[in-house]
């Protein structure tokens, strides 16, 4: 219960009677104030950015045509080569995209569960695809980033392959199909 109590004080899960005692707690037991401090180090660290560099962005050139005013001859290899990329296309084997539309945005999913051998996440920006997420230090945490395009987004954390569970840190839910509850999650959006 201590752990899950640091986890709710961490995440701003808790009420002003429930932070008054867990305040209380730490002022009276110094091995749970410690094992608090541990816990929001690993936060501090999982909060951290890491960049090494920021990239260096290129414009493409503008496009030339030296063609132009050739006739007839490179009109025809012109169309020959819209052809060739539109069967490309059309038969070349599709790679799987998540979403389209303007460009994601990363975002840090996180669970603590300390209980767990394995944590996955599926959602909308998935297909519905189980995408497995990694072990964020020893204390229970699970994290992933995932690019997410501005939007209204539904999810659910799979915990050791079978049991589903919603973000206990976003409050917005629903019901889904199967009788479980799905995670909405609103990106983009500024105010």
């Amino acid at each position: 219960m201590s752990d899950e109590l640091i986890s709710l004080y961490i995440d701003d899960e808790l009420d002003l009677d429930g932070k008054i005692a867990f305040v209380e707690l730490i002022h009276d037991q110094t091995p749970f104030k410690d094992r608090t401090v541990e816990f929001l180090r690993s936060e501090k660290t999982l909060r951290a950015e890491v960049t090494d560099r920021v990239p260096e962005v290129t414009r493409p050139r503008p496009l030339t045509y030296p063609f132009r005013g050739r006739g007839l001859l490179y009109s025809a290899a012109a169309a020959a080569a819209v052809a060739a990329a539109v069967l490309a296309v059309m038969f070349w084997p599709a790679q799987k995209t998540f979403e389209q539309g303007p460009a994601p945005e990363s975002h840090r999913f996180v669970i603590y569960d300390p209980g767990t051998s394995s944590a996955e996440i599926a959602g909308d920006f998935t297909g519905w695809e189980r995408v497995p997420m990694e072990r964020a230090g020893t204390n229970g945490y699970w994290e992933i980033s995932l690019g997410l395009r501005p939007g209204e987004h539904r999810y659910v954390f799979i915990l050791d392959g079978h049991q589903r569970v919603a973000d206990p840190t976003v409050m917005v839910k629903e019901q889904d199909d199967f009788g479980g509850e799905n995670t909405i999650l609103v990106t983009g959006v500024r105010t």
